[in-house]
């Protein structure tokens, strides 16, 4: 069976105008029987964390296969309320509907249950979302991995050099 741990974080942020309005992230980490675990993150603005969450099970359904059942984990239970039950916080059921619809139209069956927050499934899906609701970006993420495979390179490239110059010199014969 398919399964899917999620989390989201989000942070309150003054606009310009002196609202206050969030910036949300969100991970979720896919199991799918035969494969290796598929990691997702993402950043959206959102009204608070409730939110943000029901949005890591939205995309755990676009990311599960179609015509599967597929349960997800959560910490959050406005989440398991709304999503799972259909009578969580009224400000969640626009969210909910549309998580519910798109199961219904991949085929995708849906349980949404509870997950302590110590579950190792969990702790990696929270690094993810508090990494994008820091980021800021998606580019600024596309930029911080492109800079780590650029120095991962750099640093292949100069091994291979030092490696090459001491194949090239002769051996010193003890003094």
């Amino acid at each position: 069976m398919n399964q899917a741990f999620v989390d989201a974080s989000w942070q309150e942020q003054t606009g310009p105008d002196g609202l206050a309005r969030g910036v949300g992230g969100w991970g979720l980490v896919l199991l799918r029987p035969g494969t290796l675990p598929a990691r997702f993150q993402g950043q959206l603005h959102a009204p608070d964390n409730n939110a943000a969450e029901v949005r890591a099970v939205l995309e755990a359904v676009r990311a599960a296969p179609a015509g599967e059942p597929l349960t997800v984990h959560t910490d959050n239970q406005a989440v398991i309320a709304s999503v799972g039950r259909g009578r969580g916080p009224a400000l969640l059921d626009e969210d909910a509907r549309e998580v519910q619809a798109e199961a219904l139209a991949r085929g995708v069956t849906l349980r949404v249950v509870y997950a302590p927050r110590t579950r190792r499934h969990m702790r990696r899906c929270r690094s993810a979302s508090a990494a994008a609701a820091r980021a800021g970006s998606e580019a600024a993420a596309a930029a911080t991995a492109a800079s780590r495979r650029a120095r991962s390179d750099s640093r292949t490239r100069s091994a291979a050099r030092s490696v090459s110059a001491a194949r090239a010199s002769p051996p010193q014969p003890p003094p």
